[in-house]
């Protein structure tokens, strides 16, 4: 019986007797296995550091929000022709009255000057006029003796019993305009344009949530408690944005991720002096506006250009102020008939007295920047796409904070109205943001809610809100399952390859096996020196497979983590300052798996051809090597 230090002896001169053969089996294994090592340091690492970043804000909470339109079926073969009477109907009265109104004003007033209440195709086919004001009524009546939309998704809310429901409300301006007043004032010739990506500004509009879900973006009480002027509109703004109003210029591209980061935690630190200004105008103050525009480049263009009798001049640029008469040369009758037409105008509910107003929004917390072509490139977008929040470029006012405001009647009339059409035919709609107890109840909650994306075709919606808890948690179940069938693959690959070196190492040693066969070694003793062959081997490639996963690892976490650190701090605003994103992590149950693979790869790899050359006989073996 061969004991085992002679075994392990043996076995070791074996490993340095085909050197070569060795150290090349060893690096191609050690090159299939490093990568699975790899990908286990970088999984733990990416998911360590998203769980420090994310400590104690929306990530540890399972949101959804989901919003309901009660979407009416306008041409439907049986809801269309009683919308259209009724609508005729409508607008019959509407004539009438007008008619008599202009009469008793002593106005003109012209019928075929409305719109009708339908639109023609041929002879046979009617739709409704959206542009007409007796068809929007019409449809109107009929959305309210429907169940409304905060009903319906209330119901549907109760099915999965979340453990708290907030509403969320968008700001309307009803027709109105919102222009930003940068340090130049207000640009009159320019209509802002919702940006193709990237963040929009505040007059864009915004939302109105309960503090509990804004409360994670929220600044410490520390810095609110610094803001004395208590009468402007509270709100968490982009972090872009409060780096404009604190008059920063953009760090250049070739800035260091040391100096990205300084830059994040002086917004950060400053961001309750930001303030942000935009001027409110009504139609009749935006068309006082552009008369005043129009007379400037007519006068300039056209030498033969009759001015009007009533002329309007721009104001100053910075007072949002409403336009100034520079001219009015009407006669009495003329100013008697305008005023009676206003007067005609407000009997219908049209607008004729022209309003503005400074708007003045202060910062009190930080959202993440919106997401342009830009955010989708590199590690980092990957990272602001997986890890990211939903209230990225979103402006948003805490609810409780607006209602404790002592002027807050001020800024009623952007409050969003009950539903009522007005241009289009929209529809009744009702916004929430629901939370659960679980990530199981909130992700069967979406799924069963809603399709995946906040645009549904249907009637409801439901996507993640806050940020992507869940999904996160889903990535890293599918990544651990693709490590799974590809460290079997590889461990299938490795086992063949050691398949081949060890048996190419029993087949040159068959004489010495029948002479240790001859002399009364038993087949366990032979099997014992492979083993212990099978285990260095296989604890050389371990060694060098961890070696390499981890100095691959190390390389790219020094080339790439310090920009990611830059952008989970821009998602993450509220992060410590000394919290750093790394790609190395220690997974041991994984790398313990890993190292158990890599053993019985080598194991595979040996029982075939030491079990054929142990069932061949001895004295032949002995005959056919000499």
């Amino acid at each position: 019986m061969i004991r085992l230090f002679d075994a392990t002896t043996l076995a070791f001169t074996k490993l340095r007797t085909r050197r070569i053969r060795t150290i090349v089996t060893v690096i191609i294994a050690s090159l299939l296995f490093g990568v699975i090592a790899l990908a286990i340091l970088m999984l733990q690492g990416g998911v360590n550091s998203v769980n420090k970043f994310s400590a104690g804000s929306l990530t540890d909470r399972y949101l959804a929000t989901a919003s309901y339109s009660s979407q009416i079926a306008i041409d439907d073969d049986t809801l269309t022709p009683k919308l259209l009477d009724r609508a005729t109907e409508i607008y019959t009265q509407l004539i009438a009255d007008k008619k008599a109104a202009a009469k008793k004003l002593g106005i003109e007033y012209d019928p075929a000057s409305e719109q009708k209440p339908f639109i023609e195709f041929g002879d046979d086919i009617k739709i409704l006029n959206h542009a007409s004001s007796a068809a929007v009524q019409a449809f109107n009546e009929y959305v309210a003796t429907q169940p409304s939309a905060k009903q319906e998704l209330e119901k549907i809310i109760a099915q999965h019993q979340p453990s708290h429901v907030y509403p969320v409300t968008t700001s309307s301006t009803r027709g109105a305009q919102l222009k930003p007043l940068t340090n130049l004032g207000e640009d009159f010739t320019k209509t802002p344009q919702y940006p193709s990506g990237g963040t929009p500004g505040v007059e864009f509009g915004w939302q109105y949530v309960d503090r509990a879900v804004a409360q994670s973006f929220m600044l410490p009480d520390s810095q609110l408690d610094k803001q004395k002027n208590v009468q402007d509109i509270p709100i968490v703004a982009p972090v872009a944005k409060v780096e404009e109003a604190l008059g920063l210029k953009r760090l250049p591209n070739t800035a260091t991720a040391q100096e990205k980061l300084d830059r994040i935690r002086y917004i950060r630190n400053h961001a309750e002096t930001a303030t942000f200004s935009v001027c409110y105008r009504n139609t009749v103050s935006q068309n006082q506006i552009q008369n005043a525009i129009d007379v400037v480049k007519e006068t300039a263009e056209n030498k033969d250009y009759k001015k009007p009798s009533l002329i309007y001049g721009l104001p100053d640029a910075n007072s949002c102020s409403g336009a100034v008469v520079t001219q009015d040369t009407r006669t009495a009758a003329e100013k008697t008939l305008a005023g009676k037409q206003d007067e005609f105008q407000r009997m219908f509910g049209g607008e004729t007295i022209p309003m503005q107003q400074k708007v003045t929004f202060r910062a009190v917390g930080l959202s993440p920047n919106g997401l342009s072509a830009e955010s989708f490139s590199g590690v980092g977008g990957l990272l602001t796409a997986i890890a990211g929040s939903t209230l990225e470029g979103q402006w948003v006012v805490p609810q409780q904070m607006y209602d404790a405001m002592p002027n807050k009647q001020d800024f009623d009339k952007f409050l969003p109205s009950a539903p009522k059409l007005s241009d289009y035919f929209n529809y009744d709609s009702y916004r929430v943001v629901a939370e659960f107890n679980t990530a199981a109840q909130v992700k069967t909650f979406v799924t069963k809610t809603g399709c995946g994306n906040p645009y549904c075709d249907g009637t409801t919606s439901a996507i993640f809100f806050g940020s992507n808890s869940v999904l996160i948690d889903d990535i890293r179940n599918q990544v651990i399952k693709v490590l799974a069938y590809s460290a079997m693959g590889v461990g299938l690959i490795a086992a063949i390859i050691m398949m081949g070196m060890i048996g190419r190492v029993i087949g040159d040693s068959r004489r010495e096996t029948a002479v240790f066969r001859a002399i009364g070694a038993k087949r366990n003793d032979i099997r014992l020196i492979y083993f212990m062959y099978t285990i260095m081997l296989s604890a050389i490639i371990i060694i060098v497979s961890l070696a390499m996963g981890a100095l691959a690892a190390w390389w790219i976490d020094t080339k790439i983590a310090p920009d990611i650190s830059v952008q989970a701090h821009l998602i993450y605003i509220f992060a410590d300052d000394d919290i750093a994103f790394h790609l190395i992590g220690i997974w041991w149950q994984a790398l313990i798996a890993l190292i158990g693979l890599i053993v019985l790869a080598g194991f595979v790899g040996m029982l075939l051809p030491l079990s054929r050359n142990l069932a061949r006989n001895p004295i032949k073996d002995m005959r056919d090597d000499t």
